[in-house]
């Protein structure tokens, strides 16, 4: 056991000081005086809001995560469900975040469900995502070019969609 910690610990020093490397190579690179006037531009009062609305999104989308499961008939005690769904989160940075079917294979490991049953979860995060970011980038537009009536246009299709994706859903199970 104290072998395996040493080598965990070692990897984590490893990983900590090739990232200190990486950045400072790309501080080097990149203009060191423009990057660090925007730091100084940054309005630094906003990072608690920023934080916490970020702690918002990733709770938001456990629950996501444990509707989709529920949906499935998957059956994981919560703790081991959280888990599953933050070690997704590292493979976030994998192209089209196809990382995150280890969270399938995480799922078969611990319930024994086919990977081809839960799969289908992580195509279900990113459709959600990308209808998510559309309503975002058409609220935001509506909010700079028109106002009001496009904002609950907007407000106003996201809920049909909502709607229609809570209706047809017994179409969907296989």
């Amino acid at each position: 056991m104290g072998l395996h910690i040493s080598k965990l610990r070692t990897g984590i020093v490893f990983s900590l000081v090739l990232a200190f490397v990486v950045t400072t190579a790309v501080a080097l690179y990149a203009d060191v005086p423009q990057m660090l006037g925007a730091l100084a531009r940054f309005r630094w009062e906003y990072l608690p809001l920023i934080l916490a609305l970020t702690l918002f999104n990733y709770i938001c989308r456990f629950f996501k995560w444990q509707y989709f499961l529920k949906r499935l008939g998957v059956h994981i005690p919560w703790i081991k469900s959280l888990l599953i769904f933050l070690s997704g989160l590292s493979m976030a940075i994998t192209p089209g975040k196809v990382g995150e079917l280890l969270k399938s294979y995480l799922l078969k490991s611990t319930t024994g469900d086919p990977i081809s049953h839960t799969s289908p979860i992580i195509v279900a995060e990113r459709l959600s995502d990308g209808l998510a970011m559309l309503i975002l980038a058409a609220t935001g537009r509506c909010s700079t070019v028109l106002t009001g009536r496009c904002y609950l246009s907007c407000c106003w299709s996201a809920w049909q969609v909502f709607c229609l994706s809570r209706t047809g859903r017994s179409h969907w199970r296989y």
